[in-house]
């Protein structure tokens, strides 16, 4: 979500322990802007409360399956810079595991994380939220689609296969453990997105949703757009000849 530019943007990013969001508050930080972290352990950023000042860098814990520390994060960001411009919402978990070897309570704990801790990450959920904002509150979202890009959550796990599909070649996790090394070459970059002025990101708005652009990542990202256009276009040509033959 990226409100109006200032001098100096404030930003509030989650999930800033590693991967894309670490990332950020670094680029944020090198690029003289502020950076309101949060994260389950702030001692993780140590290094750089150590070489940024406490003008510039605010780290908070979250939890962003607590609805109570999400809101305390936004007031305490307000409190200690006056206002947020940009929130960079990015946690996430990944649990890839054939479906029947799911424990319940990972299943839950995953949903906790990347459906109501990301919920204004989310494809639809994002679409509707731009379309019910009031355009003079002039707030573009631009929503990421990160190709598969090496980060520590392939770390995770959550990414352990089930005993009964750890030694099967054919078996939908031993397969994309071995081919792990190819999927992360495409790896994303997305932070030009960030600093893009208001004409450049117009032009990547949705016809029929103003203030929402959709922005894809990488040759796997696309491709899956690709997909998805050609297994629309399937469903359009057999429903009308259902329609006209029938």
């Amino acid at each position: 979500m990226v409100m109006a530019q200032s001098t100096s943007r404030v930003w509030l990013i989650t999930g800033s322990s590693s991967g894309f969001s670490r990332a950020m508050v670094e680029e944020v930080l090198l690029n003289g802007e502020i950076a309101v972290t949060t994260l389950h352990k702030p001692s993780v950023l140590d290094d750089l409360v150590a070489r940024y000042p406490h003008t510039q860098l605010l780290v908070l814990p979250l939890d962003v399956t607590n609805e109570a520390q999400v809101k305390s994060a936004f007031v305490q960001a307000k409190d200690t810079f006056g206002h947020v411009d940009v929130v960079y919402n990015n946690v996430g978990q990944i649990f890839y595991q054939e479906l029947e070897g799911v424990p319940m309570g990972h299943a839950r704990a995953l949903m906790d994380v990347n459906f109501w801790g990301a919920g204004n990450a989310l494809d639809l959920f994002t679409e509707v939220l731009a379309q019910e904002l009031l355009p003079t509150w002039k707030i573009w979202i631009v929503n990421v689609h990160p190709g598969l890009t090496c980060t520590p959550i392939i770390l995770s796990e959550m990414l352990e296969p089930p005993v009964l599909y750890a030694l099967e070649p054919t078996a939908a996790t031993t397969k994309t453990h071995a081919e792990w090394d190819t999927l992360m070459a495409s790896n994303a970059c997305i932070w030009l997105v960030m600093w893009m002025d208001d004409e450049n990101l117009q032009k990547g708005v949705q016809e029929d949703i103003p203030g929402l652009v959709n922005m894809h990542t990488g040759i796997d990202s696309l491709g899956c757009v690709h997909a998805k256009i050609g297994q629309l276009q399937s469903k359009l040509m057999w429903n009308t000849k259902v329609h006209y033959e029938y």
